[in-house]
């Protein structure tokens, strides 16, 4: 027992109801200072820090898969306005056909050619490869639209699953960092920085990406009923916008008042035990009740909200539907449009007025990302005073001495009226082993680090 000495260290500090009370006086002093401060988001290269060569390579091609997925679409649709056109052609030119003339140049001698039978003549009248060959023309344009739809399906394979690798990929690095960063921090870190409010976990999955190629083809096509049809469409930006910017900040204080009632909920199962003690079961669960309470209220007002920014946006979507239907039949009547081409232009602008709704959910998802970077880029950035992977602090492995505490004072950040260590001494001489005795948040564990 000459080398083992047990050191009873009595350390100054309030009882725990107070402790209780000046943290909750702290927490409640943060909760209204973090309210007054705006969201604040990485820019978006940073977002991107832990990106390597290989996950840019990965974007890239997403990114072209994304572009070229939303081009060949809108070309589905131009082929769909084609094929529309030649059902509408061959019903109106029928009537104009000399049947006995065509009878005699391609069906066999003695062929009755008239307009009932002549869709079902192609074949023995030998049409195929002329101008009069419905059948054929028809074939080929459906061959066409398939080829374009297995291009739009290797597309948005290659869109989904490169972006994907990507994410995943970086992600891994971030959560990777964020933890080695975690174990290097002092304890004074974790006093102030409850770890059930850190926000760790970064959007993994992006979203597709759509080229507004659409509107470019709809105003090939028919540019008239393009800007009537568009014509709506900076109510509907407005209404996106707004739907965008109030569930960003609707989305983040509920999301702030989950992680306090976390930290709470965290806080009381790890000191079961003290709260049993004290009889605190009532107080805490108010505490934890308050936070939950306040982000239902913020649930249930983005919720309102969204129900009726989402109302009047397909309000106005209905109308451009509308107004495109009544102006494009104006133009066929008036103006000799052609159906196909009234109806590539029509499910182009829709296919378009999807995506912009679409577009609000796309970077409201992309602000959040920007939003947790900005908290974990923090907590990786921040300094730590114990790194021990620092090459620029003083080594020394071969250090051989004794340690000597003589009148150490100190107190945590968060608590500073509370002292912690209060004029403690001792000296722990080499090749000794000792013992530090003292209740739960005493400073052992401080005086170890």
């Amino acid at each position: 027992m000459d080398q083992n000495e047990t050191i009873d260290k009595n350390v100054t500090s309030s009882n725990n109801e107070k402790n209780f009370d000046t943290q909750n006086s702290f927490q409640k002093t943060c909760a209204k200072t973090e309210n007054k401060k705006p969201i604040e988001t990485v820019s978006i290269p940073s977002l991107f820090r832990y990106a390597t060569t290989l996950d840019i390579i990965y974007m890239l091609i997403g990114t072209t898969g994304g572009i070229g997925n939303g081009a060949t679409f809108a070309v589905l649709l131009f082929l769909i306005g084609n094929l529309l056109n030649s059902f509408t052609a061959r019903s109106t030119d029928i009537c104009t056909l000399n049947f006995t003339a065509l009878a005699i140049q391609y069906c066999p001698p003695g062929y009755q050619l008239v307009a009932s039978n002549y869709f079902s003549s192609s074949f023995i009248c030998h049409f195929n490869q002329t101008t009069f060959d419905f059948q054929g023309a028809i074939q080929n344009q459906i061959l066409y639209v398939v080829i374009i739809g297995c291009i739009c399906l290797v597309l948005s394979y290659i869109q989904v699953t490169f972006w994907s690798m990507a994410a995943e990929r970086q992600t891994k690095a971030i959560r990777k960092t964020i933890f080695q960063s975690i174990l290097r921090k002092e304890i004074a870190y974790f006093d102030i920085h409850k770890a059930g409010e850190l926000n760790t976990k970064l959007t993994d999955n992006v979203d597709k990406i759509r080229d507004g190629i659409g509107d470019i083809l709809g105003f090939i096509k028919g540019w008239k009923l393009t800007l009537v049809m568009s014509s709506i469409s900076p109510l509907l930006f407005i209404s996106v916008a707004l739907f965008s910017k109030l569930a960003s900040r609707l989305t983040a204080m509920e999301l702030k008042a989950y992680g306090k009632a976390g930290a709470i909920a965290e806080e009381v199962f790890s000191s079961i035990r003290t709260v049993l003690s004290y009889n605190g079961q009532e107080r805490e669960e108010k505490r934890y009740e308050k936070h939950l309470d306040e982000a239902k209220k913020y649930g249930i007002e983005k919720g309102a909200i969204g129900g009726i920014l989402m109302g009047i946006m397909w309000f106005f979507i209905l109308c451009s539907y509308a107004l495109g239907f009544w102006y494009g039949a104006k133009l066929i009547r008036d103006e000799g449009y052609n159906i196909g081409d009234v109806c590539s232009v029509f499910f182009l602008i829709v296919d378009a007025t999807i995506n912009l709704l679409l577009v609000g959910v796309h970077f409201e998802a992309f602000n959040q990302a920007r939003a947790a970077a900005y908290i974990v880029w923090k907590i990786i950035d921040a300094p730590s005073k114990i790194n021990s992977d620092s090459e620029t602090d003083l080594k020394k492995d071969d250090l051989i001495g004794d340690i000597c505490f003589s009148n150490v004072h100190f107190s945590y950040p968060s608590r500073p009226d509370v002292k912690i260590l209060n004029g403690i001494s001792f000296d722990v001489r080499r090749g000794q082993t000792i013992a530090l005795v003292g209740s739960s948040g005493s400073g052992k564990s401080t005086c170890v680090q």
